[in-house]
C-alpha cells in the first residue's frame, strides 16, 4: 500500500507524497513524476461518529474524478478535512493501482468526544452556575477550541465578580468505558477578590479628583472608614462608572469631555491602582433660546417655564428635563399635556454655536386638544370595580391630563389590587371626535 503522508504545519498540507509499499503491490507510482489517475474507488476508514459520505464530501474527492499524484488534489483534500476540526490525524493512502485507475483510502482518527465532566474547587451552587456558563454537552467533540472557550467563560464569570486572579485548570483523560471517549476535570481556584487601592485621574483641572471619584458609584478606592461599601474591582461596573464621570462633565458644560483611556496596575499586595486619563475640553454656555410652532402659549410664558438663562453653563440633561419630564411637572410637555394636548411634541436642536455659546431652538407640534371619553379598568379581580373607580382622577369629559394619569396610576398601584410590575395605562385615541379612552390594566 502506498501511503500519501501529507506533512503539515498548523494543519496546512504541503502535498509531499511518501511511499509505503504493501505486500503484493505490483504497480508502483513513480513519486518523482506527477501522473494523472482516475479514482476508481474511495474508502473511508476510522470513522465511528462522523458520516462517511460527509468525509468524502469534505475531501472533495469522488469516484470517477481525475487527480494528479503527487499534486494539489490530495493536498486540497487533506486541507478540506482539517478545516472541519473533527480529526486528530488524517492520512490518504493508495490501496491499489490498476493501469491509470487508483483506489484511495481516507484514514482518519477522530477527535475524542466528551463523555462526562466534573468541576472541583468551588461549592455545589457555584458548580451549577459554572455549568450553565460553559454549556458543555456530552457527545460533543473535545478539541482545543472547546476547552479555550470554556476556560474563557469561566474566567470572565469570576473576573466579573472581582476574582481577577482566578486560575482554571482543564485535565482531560481517556474514558475507558467509551470508545474514543474523554472525561474532563475542571479545577477552579478563585483566589481572593481584588481590591481597589487607589484611583488617579490625569488631565483634570476643572474639578477636584475627589469630586470625580464620588461620581463612580460602584468603583471605590479602599478607605479605612468605608466599611459599608466594598472596594472590589469589577470591570463592567468600572466602565459604567467612567461614563458617570463623563456625564458629570457634560452636566457642567464640558460637552466635549471624554475618557481617553484607563490602565490597571497591581501593587505588591495584589491590589489595583486605576489610572484614568481625561480630556476635559472647554466649558460651553447657553445662548439664546427660541421657540417655533407655539400658538397656545406665548413665547414669554414658555421662556419663563423653561427657566434657563443666557450665560448659564450648558447642560443637555437640564434642557431635556425642562422640556420633557421635570419631576415637579415644571416642563413644557406637562404644560401642554395637562391641558389636553396628548400628542404634543417638542424637539430642541442646536441652532448655532458661536465660540463657547450654544443657541437653542425648541421646535414644537402642539397637535389637537383631547377630552377623555371612556375610562376602563382591566385586571381587577380582588375588589368591586367601584372601589377602584373611586380612586381614579380622570373623568369622562375632562381634558386629558398627563399629571392626573400619572397620579392615578401611582395610587392604584398602592391599593394592592393590581400587579405593580405589569400595571400600566393604555390611552386609545379617537382623533375624529377629539376624545381619548383611558384603559388602566
Amino acid at each position: 500500500m502506498w501511503l500519501l503522508r501529507v506533512a503539515c504545519a498548523c494543519c496546512v498540507a504541503t502535498g509531499v507524497v511518501m511511499p509505503s509499499l504493501g505486500q503484493g503491490q505490483e504497480d508502483l507510482i513513480d513519486l518523482k513524476l506527477t501522473s494523472t489517475y482516475k479514482i476508481a474507488g474511495l474508502t473511508v476508514l476510522g470513522a465511528e461518529y462522523t458520516d462517511v459520505q460527509a468525509i468524502k464530501l469534505f475531501s472533495s474527492l469522488q469516484v470517477g474524478q481525475e487527480v494528479e499524484i503527487p499534486g494539489d488534489d490530495i493536498r486540497r483534500a487533506v486541507t478540506g478535512l482539517w478545516a472541519q476540526d473533527l480529526f486528530a490525524d488524517i492520512q490518504i493512502e493508495v490501496a491499489e493501482v490498476r493501469d491509470r485507475d487508483v483506489y484511495l483510502v481516507i484514514r482518519v482518527q477522530e477527535l475524542p468526544r466528551l463523555t462526562r465532566y466534573s468541576i472541583a474547587g468551588v461549592n455545589r451552587s457555584e458548580q451549577e452556575t459554572v455549568k450553565g456558563k460553559i454549556d458543555l454537552l456530552t457527545g460533543r467533540i473535545l478539541d482545543d477550541n472547546v476547552l479555550a472557550v470554556a476556560t474563557k467563560r469561566i474566567r470572565d464569570h469570576y473576573v466579573d465578580k472581582g476574582f481577577l486572579d482566578v486560575d482554571i485548570a482543564m485535565e482531560q483523560q481517556s474514558d475507558t468505558l467509551f470508545a474514543n471517549g474523554a472525561k474532563l476535570r475542571i479545577h477552579i481556584d478563585k483566589g481572593e477578590k481584588v481590591k481597589v487601592d487607589e484611583i488617579v485621574f490625569h488631565g483634570v483641572e476643572a474639578f477636584e479628583e475627589e469630586v470625580l471619584a464620588r461620581k463612580m458609584k460602584e468603583t471605590k478606592a479602599r478607605k479605612w472608614w468605608r466599611f459599608y461599601k466594598p472596594s472590589k474591582f469589577l470591570e463592567n461596573s468600572f466602565q459604567s462608572d467612567l461614563q458617570g464621570v463623563v456625564n458629570h462633565y457634560h452636566g457642567q458644560g464640558y460637552r466635549n469631555a471624554r475618557i481617553l483611556g484607563d490602565s490597571l496596575s497591581r501593587n505588591d499586595e495584589g491590589q489595583v491602582k486605576l489610572d484614568v486619563y481625561v480630556e476635559e475640553g472647554n466649558p460651553f454656555y447657553f445662548g439664546d433660546i427660541t421657540f417655533t410652532g407655539n400658538t397656545k402659549y406665548r413665547t414669554t410664558q414658555l421662556d419663563s417655564l423653561l427657566d434657563i438663562q443666557r450665560g448659564e453653563v450648558f447642560s443637555l440633561e437640564r434642557l431635556e428635563t425642562r422640556v420633557f419630564m421635570d419631576p415637579k411637572g415644571l416642563d413644557l410637555s406637562s404644560l401642554y399635556q395637562d391641558d389636553g394636548y396628548l400628542t404634543f411634541q417638542a424637539r430642541p436642536i442646536e441652532r448655532r454655536v458661536v465660540g463657547d455659546t450654544i443657541d437653542i431652538e425648541v421646535r414644537m407640534m402642539e397637535g389637537q386638544q383631547f377630552r377623555i371619553g371612556r375610562v376602563m379598568v382591566q385586571g381587577n379581580s380582588k375588589t368591586n370595580d367601584h372601589v377602584v373607580y373611586r380612586e381614579i382622577r380622570t373623568r369622562p369629559g375632562d381634558l386629558f391630563s398627563r399629571t392626573d394619569i400619572i397620579r392615578t396610576r401611582r395610587e392604584l398601584s398602592q391599593l394592592g389590587y393590581f400587579n405593580p410590575e405589569a400595571f400600566g395605562v393604555n390611552p386609545i385615541q379617537h382623533p375624529e371626535d377629539g376624545t381619548v379612552d383611558i384603559e388602566y390594566t
